[in-house]
């Protein structure tokens, strides 16, 4: 109101008075500059809760948010917006990446990060999505369903292959548990990683029923990251995998600070 009154006086009566302007037309500009920021404060304090789809997707197709108490539940949604919030979703090809897409991308990094307080990837908020596989500057004679390349900080994923992989886990591979998986092991490398000598390609057909071939085929690359694939199943056969190998089950839920067969709960530290 101040910057208002100023510049009316200004203009009908004293040029002069623009002086008087410059402090509120400073605040304005501020307060635009940093209003993203502001935003992504008061957000980690208060975020608007999920609705229309978003929340009926969590509610009708998420088995692990179905598993959460109130508390829980509630800091889930928290970090699933913060994460939808926190992302840079760029669709190629097409306008705008649907809402269901974004928020399973959020929700599954919220799953495999709800035994740890610091649930972010600040290094990796650039998430491209195509309709469709595709080639890129490290595949560009293959056409391919994901991908994260580690020195940009950018994951890659056709859109198609992330729904299925969301709807159904035990058919398909979740290709975006696949690729964070290698974040999470970039972000958290002095963590010491499950043993490596107690699973092979061997123990995915054993706990999921996926060859090695079938997931290459899935993928649509030859190089696949064996770690990556097994943390997915520790995620979406956590039954089928605590069966068949219990040591290496309990390996991956210190590694990850869960147990996704127990009742979650948001990491206290």
């Amino acid at each position: 109101m101040w910057t208002i009154g100023a510049a009316a006086l200004a203009i009908f009566y004293e040029p002069s008075l623009y002086l008087w302007m410059l402090p509120g037309a400073v605040m304005v500009a501020v307060v635009y500059v940093l209003e993203p920021q502001v935003n992504w404060w008061y957000w980690q304090w208060s975020p608007p809760e999920l609705k229309g789809l978003a929340r009926r997707l969590l509610e009708t197709q998420s088995g692990y948010y179905q598993r959460l108490d109130a508390t829980a539940g509630r800091e889930f949604r928290r970090r699933v917006f913060l994460l939808m919030e926190g992302s840079n979703f760029m669709p190629q090809g097409f306008e705008e990446v649907p809402m269901d897409v974004k928020l399973i991308i959020a929700a599954t990094v919220a799953e495999m990060n709800m035994g740890q307080r610091d649930f972010l990837f600040p290094d990796f908020e650039n998430i491209v999505l195509y309709q469709h596989p595709f080639p890129s500057p490290q595949y560009p004679d293959l056409l391919h369903a994901s991908e994260t390349y580690i020195p940009d900080g950018v994951l890659i994923f056709c859109t198609e292959h992330v729904r299925r992989g969301f709807v159904h886990p035990r058919l398909y591979l979740s290709l975006v548990f696949y690729e964070y998986a290698k974040v999470f092991r970039h972000a958290r490398s002095e963590r010491p990683l499950p043993q490596a000598d107690l699973y092979d390609w061997e123990t995915v057909a054993d706990v999921a029923g996926f060859s090695q071939q079938a997931i290459r085929s899935w993928v649509g690359l030859e190089e696949i990251d064996l770690f990556a694939v097994v943390t997915t199943l520790f995620f979406t056969h956590a039954d089928r995998f605590l069966e068949k190998y219990p040591a290496l089950y309990q390996q991956f839920v210190q590694y990850f600070g869960q147990n996704p067969l127990l009742p979650p709960r948001a990491a206290s530290g």
